[in-house]
């Protein structure tokens, strides 16, 4: 589905991706593993469209995107959830919602996406008149995920869902990214700091490092790789 190929991303001087270069099949969680600075977030951004290469190129479903504009990677298929959120903080639950159904290829399927989104969140179906700014952190994280979800994602990229949240809330939130690919078989690419729930779930890893990937496997290899372990897991 996705092919990433020596991609090199930066700002001014400063080169934060060095020749990165993976790939992530269709019904893949594929999870991106690295320390803060290691060039995550500036990774899934240029996946987004957010942020221009230098060089390489990134192909989806074999056409080349490198330089396709945001909007156009998601009427695709391509939906980024940021790291923090973003929400219209005082448009309601359901307003928000239905901006994520924006691209044409949604527009058709809000009353059926809503359901779907309902069911996966019925606090949110509780909170739906609420602005966005009244819910919890937890809730706030269940909005951006549902607000994805209406844009009808064929690959979906998540920066960070459990930051900041607490642990009770950090296991639903990764509950619903497990059924989110084996239910609804999303492909979905995951950066998360807590490396070990992330590994647990993924089918393969890459392990980010100072703008470079440095090691690759699948989830259970890299939970048990000692140097993972000892980096990233505190074993």
């Amino acid at each position: 589905m996705l092919e990433v190929k020596d991609l090199n991303v930066g700002y001014g001087e400063l080169t934060i991706l060095k020749n990165v270069s993976f790939a992530v099949e269709d019904g893949e969680l594929v999870a991106i593993i690295g320390g803060n600075g290691s060039g995550k977030t500036t990774l899934l951004r240029t996946l987004a469209g957010l942020h221009s290469a230098r060089s390489g190129k990134i192909l989806y479903q074999k056409k080349e995107i490198t330089r396709l504009p945001p909007h156009e990677r998601v009427k695709s298929g391509i939906v980024y959830v940021p790291e923090g959120r973003h929400l219209f903080p005082y448009l309601t639950v359901k307003e928000n919602l239905e901006l994520g159904a924006y691209n044409p290829r949604a527009r058709g399927k809000v009353k059926e996406n809503l359901r779907l989104v309902y069911k996966l969140f019925p606090i949110l179906k509780e909170r739906k008149n609420q602005q966005a700014i009244t819910l919890s952190g937890g809730e706030q994280q269940m909005l951006a995920i549902g607000r994805a979800l209406m844009s009808l994602p064929k690959l979906l990229m998540l920066d960070e869902p459990s930051l900041g949240l607490a642990p009770k809330l950090v296991t639903g939130i990764f509950k619903t990214i497990n059924l989110l690919h084996k239910e609804q078989e999303i492909t979905i690419v995951l950066v998360e700091q807590n490396a070990k729930r992330a590994l647990e779930l993924s089918d393969r890893a890459y392990i980010l490092e100072n703008g470079r990937i440095t090691l690759e496997g699948s989830g259970k290899e890299l939970l048990n790789d000692d140097r993972v372990r000892e980096a990233y897991l505190g074993l």
